[in-house]
């Protein structure tokens, strides 16, 4: 072998090297994680949206109009989480 075609060769399984002990670089995400993240991502999204709805009821004196608003928000923001989280895992 050439003795560029080595040192190309040697400088390559350097980098391959180097970019496998990556601390970056994580393991792909399992099934099961990614259904419980899905869950949690939903379950954060009615709760925050529960939470602002209530907090508005309390101060407009609104009470169920706000609450039932964001719950709908909340939940659309959990769908919408979800799906992203499932475009990044394909």
């Amino acid at each position: 072998m050439p003795e560029d075609l080595q040192k190309l060769q040697e400088k390559i399984n350097r980098l391959q090297q180097k970019t496998v002990k990556s601390p970056l670089s994580r393991p792909a995400e399992s099934s099961a994680e990614m259904g419980i993240r899905a869950g949690a991502d939903m379950l954060a999204g009615v709760i925050v949206g529960g939470a602002i709805g209530f907090a508005a009821d309390k101060f407009f004196k609104t009470h169920p109009l706000f609450l039932i608003v964001f719950l709908f928000f909340g939940g659309a923001a959990g769908i919408l989480n979800v799906y992203r989280a499932a475009q990044k895992h394909k």
